[in-house]
């Protein structure tokens, strides 16, 4: 059955599909089968929840605070630009500057104010030695070996989700090699390793 909507309770034109509602007004909705309108109209109390755009900052990214249902993450420096690819609720930015985000969520879009981000930078310069650096097997069932550039004296692996989540952290002595397991859900996740000066690498990895 078809309902006709009103801003008042007697008289009035039908609202057109698309009047913009506004929060917290009162809205009254009539019956219309087959054409014979209702004379009693249901109060409606409209209340719109906007999407949480709020920034947070976590490990070498940013994140919004509560879930919508589609992300878009701009570069503000660069006229508010669509960022390609970065359309999930966690953003790790590969250079330092300011973004905002485009939440929406139940059919209402918000967008954010623009936040610095400043991107850590790795305490290996020589792009060589990086590429040394390698994950393996990727993507992963959860057992992985990590081959290092060189020996470190001391190392920490962290593993992050992509809610900025720690989810592991251990530390290893003299090494040049790491093994172990990634004992979590399914999914992408980041994997970090710092010296005692800062982050030596990031590494996305799959989980299957």
């Amino acid at each position: 059955e078809n309902i006709l909507w009103y801003d008042t309770i007697k008289g009035g034109a039908p609202l057109s599909l698309s009047t913009s509602l506004v929060n917290q007004k009162k809205y009254y909705a009539s019956k219309n089968p087959l054409g014979c309108e209702s004379n009693l109209r249901l109060v409606v109390n409209a209340i719109i929840v906007k999407p949480d755009t709020t920034i947070i900052p976590i490990y070498n990214g940013l994140t919004v605070g509560k879930n919508g249902t589609l992300y878009q993450w701009k570069d503000c420096d660069s006229n508010m630009s669509i960022i390609k690819g970065a359309n999930e609720k966690s953003f790790y930015p590969t250079k330092s500057g300011s973004y905002a985000i485009e939440v929406t969520h139940l059919g209402c879009t918000g967008q954010s104010s623009c936040r610095y981000f400043e991107k850590l930078k790795s305490t290996i310069q020589n792009i060589s030695a990086i590429k040394q650096i390698q994950l393996l097997p990727n993507p992963t069932n959860g057992l992985y070996k990590i081959i290092l550039d060189k020996i470190y004296p001391e190392i920490t692996l962290e593993i992050y989700n992509l809610e900025g989540k720690r989810v592991e952290r251990k530390i290893y002595s003299n090494t040049k090699e790491i093994q172990g397991e990634i004992d979590v859900a399914t999914g992408i996740y980041l994997v970090k390793l710092f010296d005692k000066v800062g982050e030596v690498i990031s590494i996305k990895v799959l989980k299957e």
